[in-house]
């Protein structure tokens, strides 16, 4: 069983951020890592569940999605829709099935799963998605793509890529109040994500500078209201 690592709910954000001697540095950038207590809450592996509207392109419908945490999220965009109406999102579907050795049906309750995984349970589906392109590189000729909304995106289409992500983020520190209260009180202070090893960014859905810059912005919104 995880243990999710939270902040002592009786401190104020600020005396958990000052408690942290790693963090107490002024002008230093913070490190977000779901290993630091005090910052936990800004890391994708929180667990912070949210709820984002899924738009269906094929049918028109406006769907609810909850996840239970931002990797949730973060994974599921990697595994082609099911019922998409899209020829090409079809086509990556059968693929993924026949790599990962699963019947339709078993795509199906596998892929409508994701969003309820835990942090580390959602993780390991980054090695399913890296072997499916690694038996299949003729296939997707080098690129990767993510699925939502019934559309097929690019890694490489930078702007629906973030786009999409940031709307994910924002959910969650709109829906997680000690969350929001957390990133609030890192004030001014720059904020990193180092992991302790080199992330290439042109084979990631989410980069880690991409990712902090994310969280900068969001930052700066919250603090005008």
């Amino acid at each position: 069983m995880t243990t999710q690592m939270t902040p002592d709910p009786y401190l104020k954000a600020e005396e958990l951020l000052l408690k942290d001697h790693s963090l107490a540095r002024e002008g230093e950038p913070i490190n977000i890592l779901f290993k630091i207590t005090a910052v936990a809450l800004l890391s994708n592996f929180a667990q912070t569940p949210f709820v984002i509207e899924h738009h269906s392109e094929t049918t028109g419908q406006i769907l609810p999605m909850r996840f239970q945490s931002l990797e949730s999220f973060i994974q599921n965009l990697l595994f082609p829709s099911v019922n998409s109406g899209s020829p090409a999102i079809e086509c990556d579907r059968h693929v993924f099935m026949k790599t990962l050795e699963l019947s339709p049906a078993e795509y199906q309750a596998f892929k409508e799963g994701i969003p309820a995984l835990s942090e580390y349970e959602a993780k390991k589906l980054e090695r399913r998605f890296k072997r499916v392109h690694r038996a299949n590189q003729e296939y997707f000729a080098g690129d990767k793509y993510f699925y939502w909304n019934d559309q097929r995106v690019s890694f490489e289409d930078q702007a629906t890529r973030l786009q999409v992500i940031a709307a994910a983020i924002w959910s969650k520190f709109d829906q997680n109040p000690g969350a929001r209260e957390i990133l609030l009180a890192t004030g001014n202070r720059p904020l990193a994500h180092d992991t302790g090893h080199f992330e290439d960014p042109t084979h990631s859905i989410l980069s880690q500078h991409e990712f902090t810059a994310i969280l900068e912005a969001i930052r700066k919104d919250l603090s005008k209201n």
